[in-house]
């Protein structure tokens, strides 16, 4: 699957563990840009401490810091 403006992945974070995220923009290099959702937080853009927007790579499995595909869920 290619990452696309719109869909909703998980991201690592080092604190809380993985967070639903949307995608909001690509680079070219496939890494992604994101608004990440923490449990009883405001969703929020994933910025870096000068308020700059982080482009965030992908992994696989579960890493801090990377987005990854939601697991499909079999019926």
């Amino acid at each position: 699957m290619n990452p696309s403006v719109g869909r909703i992945v998980h991201f690592q974070h080092p604190d809380v563990g993985v967070c639903p995220a949307l995608i909001t923009a690509v680079t070219a290099a496939g890494d992604v840009y994101l608004t990440v959702c923490p449990p009883g937080h405001p969703p929020a853009p994933l910025n870096d401490a000068h308020n700059e927007p982080i482009a965030v790579p992908f992994a696989e499995n579960a890493t801090d810091r990377h987005w990854s595909w939601p697991p499909r869920v079999e019926r």
